[in-house]
């Protein structure tokens, strides 16, 4: 979520896990749910601070969902 915040590209963000992650494209699966799970966190009103990050995993997310290897 930080490298898809801090380049403003969720395909940066894929980037950064496909570089980072060994297993990659076997954990694909579980980013997705975890990312998922945090995007949820826009919509609570006490936790304003997690806007930005709720949106990025939203985003990156997507992105993941739409990566084919």
């Amino acid at each position: 979520m930080h490298e898809t915040i801090k380049q403003e590209s969720a395909q940066q963000g894929v980037n950064y896990l496909k570089t980072e992650l060994k297993n990659f494209w076997k954990d694909r699966k579980k980013l997705i749910e975890v990312l998922h799970y945090l995007s949820r966190m826009e919509h609570i009103d006490h936790l304003d601070h997690w806007e930005a990050d709720a949106e990025a995993a939203k985003t990156l997310a997507g992105a993941l969902e739409n990566t084919n290897g």
